[in-house]
């Protein structure tokens, strides 16, 4: 930028010179100019702020620019490493809790604040209400999957307080403690019985006369971020039989979308169970790389997002890309060793490697015509 002399950010471009601006830099450089005196600050002539473009083509080229990273050394695309950074496995963090003093690097962290006796201090109800009403936004690079699905606590008024429901609550035991009749809570909440309260998070109670809330201490969002990982582990390591540093492997492949995870964990499922072995070398060592924080394509080497597809024979794992791209090949499941003749004339995916090495195999093994 030539204003800043910093790396371009958002650039914009004079139409005039080419000179490349911030464009909180430009912004910020008409502001201090009447409109009819504002000018390009290195060639001098007069243009309009609306005339600074953003140039599609060399933005491209900026964000292919390659920078490493501070922590894991990998070289990371520009557009990509803020967020990368944020979320590096191999920086080293604190755990989220606060009577915790436990550090590792982030990609044992997550593991390890799903086992800490320190969680057990938080009610995710209580925490949901005290981040989420304050609004995530503080924290813009975060994954939006981590919130997605979780609960609104009630909004309340003037009128109203918040209640969360305890397992012992009732609708009598609420009218007593609030100095309400028990219509007015059913009332707000449209409860029919005791039972239909069980099924709600919070609900809406009638402000007492002399209620005073008590000041809470402010939680972090690290907080809620470490609580939602542990309970989307636990639930996708309980709902298909994984261990919770594999569930945790998905998620991450999936920034933590739930969805996405438990269809790739099925996906693996199944290919195991049709290659008749629990998990191919590959595999394994894929999983040892996705619990270090790394995924990349078997082609491009780039970070694989939710679709992938796999080489039927050695296990290499592709990108949707590279899979459409001719890096993998269509193969009559009789070359893998496939008997069943209600499935040798089927086909599968293999790598280009495979398909050399097993057509190869088949030519030397067939009988040859005199």
């Amino acid at each position: 930028c030539q204003i800043c002399l910093d790396e371009v950010n958002n650039h914009r471009k004079c139409p005039t010179c080419c000179a490349l601006y911030c464009h909180e830099c430009i912004t910020r450089w008409y502001s201090s100019f009447i409109t009819s005196e504002a000018h390009c600050p290195a060639c001098r002539q007069e243009h309009e702020i609306q005339s600074y473009t953003l140039d599609a083509q060399l933005q491209e080229k900026l964000d292919a620019i390659l920078q490493a990273c501070r922590y894991c050394n990998q070289d990371v695309r520009r557009d990509m490493f803020q967020q990368h950074e944020a979320e590096c496995a191999e920086e080293v963090v604190e755990c989220p809790y606060e009577t915790c003093s436990y550090q590792d690097a982030r990609s044992h962290i997550d593991l390890h604040s799903i086992a800490c006796r320190h969680s057990s201090n938080y009610s995710m109800a209580a925490v949901v209400d005290a981040v989420v009403k304050r609004s995530h936004k503080q924290e813009p690079l975060l994954s939006a999957n981590l919130f997605k699905n979780i609960y609104k606590p009630a909004e309340a008024n003037d009128e109203t307080i918040v209640h969360y429901v305890q397992p012992h609550d009732t609708l009598a035991g609420l009218a007593v403690k609030y100095g309400c009749r028990k219509d007015e809570i059913s009332r707000l909440n449209r409860l029919t019985s005791d039972m239909a309260l069980f099924g709600k998070v919070t609900v809406l109670v009638p402000r007492p006369p002399n209620y005073s809330p008590l000041k809470k201490p402010e939680v972090p969002v690290a907080v809620l971020v470490a609580l939602r990982k542990k309970q989307l582990t636990k639930r996708l390591a309980r709902e298909d039989d994984l261990d919770e540093s594999q569930a945790l492997s998905y998620l991450r492949l999936t920034s933590f979308d739930f969805a996405g995870a438990k269809k790739l964990a099925q996906e693996d499922a199944l290919w195991a169970m049709q290659h008749c072995t629990q998990q191919p070398e590959s595999l394994t060592q894929f999983l040892e790389r996705l619990r270090a924080g790394y995924g990349p394509c078997h082609g491009c080497q780039a970070p694989l997002k939710l679709e992938r597809a796999h080489c039927s024979s050695c296990g290499a794992i592709f990108c949707r890309c590279c899979a459409t791209s001719q890096r993998l090949t269509m193969l009559r499941k009789a070359l893998l060793g496939v008997t069943s003749p209600d499935k040798v004339d089927e086909q599968v995916l293999v790598c280009q490697g495979c398909d050399a090495r097993l057509n190869e195999q088949s030519s030397e093994s067939s009988p040859s015509i005199v």
